[in-house]
């Protein structure tokens, strides 16, 4: 190919990752629904298990096995990561023409560019996605994560990454060499029924199973190619799965969908004065009702007495407080108070002045239990005879 990126792949449904694609980034979309986090951890991933030239040389070959790709594998499994890099391969109709091409070189400083965030010294537990398409690139998904800093063991950080990643039962871990990476697919994937050999570790391992790829003394185009379709085959297996919880997930949002269209034709603002004038046509018919009363009704009815008698209560407690606010006057908790004590004191209290209302004044029915309209037409009575004490004519005071 002279160096150029123009190796055609040949896999097995190429359109099924693609899809993957898609329906990730659409769910990623609205990840703050509920279920959606759930369904997105379903979606299986390859995770790259060995040591970092092992991990380079298989990204190189699921990018395509030529020297840009594997500059870009070189960026994208370095020492310096700091967080896990989740990779969308895709094969796509790129042709970026010779390695030292102007367009190859562009597309090298992009992926340069892009890994550069998962630089740093800080660990990061959330995953860098991104996403290469380039012609003779694989079609599958691949999570690297960074190595363990240090030989004191791996940090609380690091651990948790290796739950969320090695640790899901949906992803595929990708075993390249014996020793320590197979023992961490073995403490996480203890039949290997979801750990894939490759290179060194097929070579050593005694038993590969039917999960096992055929061993290679490097992982290159074969391993890559068969790799692909392993994920292309579990794709397939898993799919009715996705589709069950995709076509239940669409049931609950065409629902929630048609639940905030009823709560904003409910809110808006014509039909919020349509209930409030409904509700103060129903409120004016049945005031006079409230007013009138209902015959044989004793709900709250009191005397004259009895409702002298909570009145004073309440404005010793200070919950009289009046005014009219329109004109600007007020008539304070405490100066209501002084009011009604101030007419209460001059007949020995409450039960002196019900006795001079009822025996002298004659209010009628002062000692009947009253509520509604009746209740209400004493009361005028009573608040007649207040004012008159408290405003005396002309002639008494002369």
């Amino acid at each position: 190919s002279n160096g150029g990126l123009r190796k055609k792949r040949s896999t097995v449904e190429h359109g099924i990752a693609w899809v993957l694609s898609e329906v990730r980034t659409q769910l990623e979309a609205i990840a703050d629904v509920e279920g959606v986090p759930e369904l997105l951890d379903r979606f299986p991933e390859c995770v790259l298990l060995g040591g970092i030239a092992a991990r380079r040389e298989l990204v190189a070959a699921l990018l395509g096995e030529h020297a840009v790709a594997a500059s870009a594998a070189a960026l994208l499994v370095a020492p310096g990561m700091r967080q896990p890099v989740a990779l969308e391969l895709r094969c796509g109709a790129e042709d970026f023409g010779p390695a030292n091409g102007p367009e190859a070189e562009a597309w090298l400083r992009s992926v340069a560019q892009a890994a550069g965030q998962a630089l740093g010294h800080r660990l990061k537990v959330d995953a860098l996605r991104l996403r290469l398409s380039a012609m003779g690139c694989a079609n599958l998904d691949v999570i690297d994560l960074p190595e363990r800093p240090g030989a004191a063991g791996a940090s609380p950080k690091i651990e948790e990454m290796r739950q969320r990643h090695i640790g899901s039962p949906a992803n595929l871990l990708v075993c390249l060499e014996p020793g320590a990476p197979l023992e961490l697919c073995r403490r996480f994937d203890p039949q290997l029924k979801r750990t894939v050999l490759i290179g060194a570790a097929a070579t050593a391992a005694e038993a590969g199973g039917d999960d096992a790829l055929p061993a290679s003394t490097v992982c290159g185009p074969k391993a890559a190619k068969e790799l692909e379709e392993r994920f292309a085959a579990l794709c397939r297996e898993r799919l009715p799965t996705w589709l069950q919880h995709l076509e239940r997930l669409e049931i609950r949002l065409s629902r929630s969908q048609k639940e905030a269209r009823d709560l904003e034709q409910r809110e808006s603002s014509e039909e919020v004065l349509r209930r409030a004038r409904s509700a103060g046509l129903s409120f004016g018919r049945a005031l006079q009702h409230v007013i009138s009363g209902a015959p044989g009704c004793q709900a709250g009815a009191l005397t004259l007495e009895e409702e002298l008698t909570e009145f004073a209560a309440a404005a010793r407690k200070g919950q009289c407080e009046t005014g009219d606010t329109s004109m600007g006057h007020t008539t304070s908790a405490q100066e209501a108070s002084a009011a009604a004590e101030e007419v209460f004191s001059s007949f020995n209290g409450v039960t002196g002045y019900a006795a001079y209302l009822r025996d002298q004044v004659r209010i009628p029915a002062a000692d009947v239990p009253l509520n509604g309209g009746a209740a209400w037409t004493r009361l005028l009575a009573e608040i007649e005879v207040a004012m008159r004490l408290a405003h005396p004519p002309q002639k008494e005071l002369e």
